[in-house]
């Protein structure tokens, strides 16, 4: 039986072009599914409600949420936080309410990253709101990261701040 593309090709010299195709598609880098590489999106929530006097990024009682996320080769996430917010601002003047933020852990690496906040409410008024934002990381080296939400109130003890319902959730890109 011969080839009809190659109709003067033995049958030793065919299976070794068979042969060198075979290694070539095997050599080939292939495209899975980015589901199946990065699992999709990554969600936690910590419905839990508690507060924070810290000036400093902290973590609540119940740290998190936290999330891991596969950094691709493009180097980039998605990341969408959020959380139920409430305090009474103190009583004198000064920026009253809280910073809410995500630090990204990976390769020899700490950012803080999305930062939203609050701030110079009227005194005499309670405050309860959602705060969310929506972020894009990127200049990250493929690889796993750790993604955790942190908190501070702008007054620490003067007036602290609660959070509650907290959602982080991130895509990879």
């Amino acid at each position: 039986m011969s080839d009809p593309l190659f109709p003067d090709e033995s049958i030793e010299i065919r299976f070794r072009r068979i042969e060198k195709q075979l290694k070539e598609v095997q050599n080939t880098p292939r495209v899975a599914n980015i589901s199946t590489i990065t699992g999709g999106i990554q969600s936690d929530t910590v419905n839990t409600s508690e507060s924070t006097s810290s000036l400093l990024f902290t973590n609540l009682a119940t740290v998190g949420p936290t999330v891991n996320a596969q950094v691709l080769g493009t180097g980039r996430l998605l990341i969408m936080a959020a959380a139920q917010v409430t305090f009474t601002p103190a009583t004198s003047g000064g920026p009253h309410g809280g910073h809410m933020a995500v630090s990204i852990f990976g390769p020899g690496l700490t950012i803080t990253l999305i930062r939203v906040s609050i701030g110079n409410v009227p005194v005499a008024l309670d405050v309860t709101f959602t705060q969310s934002a929506i972020a894009v990381a990127s200049g990250l080296n493929a690889g796993t990261y750790t993604l955790q939400m942190k908190y501070l109130s702008l007054s620490g003890a003067t007036a602290p701040v609660t959070y509650a319902n907290r959602t982080l959730a991130v895509q990879p890109l």
